[in-house]
């Protein structure tokens, strides 16, 4: 542990009780053993142990299947790394809760078995009259489409992004601060909400409003 390395061993638990955010208690950390990731513990945080020479950390697995494949890899592992995550994670937890929820991981096919030869699916809400709408007149104002009480002028980058995103079911938006990819993301989200309310009054839904948990065809990253 090289934050000890320079404390005398008699002041250890002095060092350790004013910097207790070495190998901070309940923090999450990652083990890895031979170059591969083992497993995510947490820390338990014993300064009785820590202080010792060499440091002893208590380690905390979750689910019997990972506490077993950590404790096999550890026997024949011959270099084995510990490092502490500074993350808060539990701001990640509604996230984390919904994907536990999933009986199906959404765009298996278009994040992990991508290859250079795929194609990317389109969306099965697919509004080809709104993509040859725009194609035909890029210049056009879109707020009658958005309903938006301001106009909507969309630049050539902005006009490909949002058929881009239209046509496909995963679209990359990306270049140097300041060109609004996040406004339109934002955009492309609410066109999307837009369609699907004029798919429920096409089809005879119109009382029926979308909910916002509703699943969305359109993913952007």
């Amino acid at each position: 542990m090289r934050q000890l390395v320079h404390v005398k061993t008699r002041d250890r638990k002095a060092y350790l009780l004013e910097n207790r955010n070495i190998f901070k208690h309940q923090s999450l950390a990652c083990l890895i053993l031979d170059s591969e990731l083992a497993a995510f513990p947490t820390i338990h945080r014993d300064i009785d142990l820590l202080e010792k020479v060499p440091p002893v950390v208590t380690l905390q697995f979750v689910g019997e299947m990972s506490t077993s494949k950590a404790l096999l890899k550890l026997k024949t592992a011959r270099v084995i790394r510990l490092v502490q995550i500074d993350t808060a994670v539990f701001s990640y937890e509604p996230i984390l809760r919904r994907l536990q929820e999933l009986n199906q991981l959404p765009l298996i096919d278009e994040l992990l078995f991508w290859s250079a030869e795929s194609s990317i699916n389109q969306p099965v809400s697919l509004s080809t009259s709104l993509i040859e709408n725009i194609e035909a007149n890029p210049d056009q104002d879109l707020r009658v489409i958005l309903k938006t009480p301001q106009s909507i002028q969309l630049d050539d980058s902005q006009t490909r992004s949002l058929l881009s995103g239209l046509r496909q079911r995963v679209s990359l938006i990306q270049g140097p601060p300041g060109i609004s990819q996040a406004c339109r993301c934002i955009f492309l989200d609410e066109l999307t909400i837009t369609l699907q309310e004029l798919e429920s009054l096409l089809s005879g839904h119109s009382s029926r409003k979308p909910s916002s948990n509703s699943p969305k065809e359109l993913y952007l990253l």
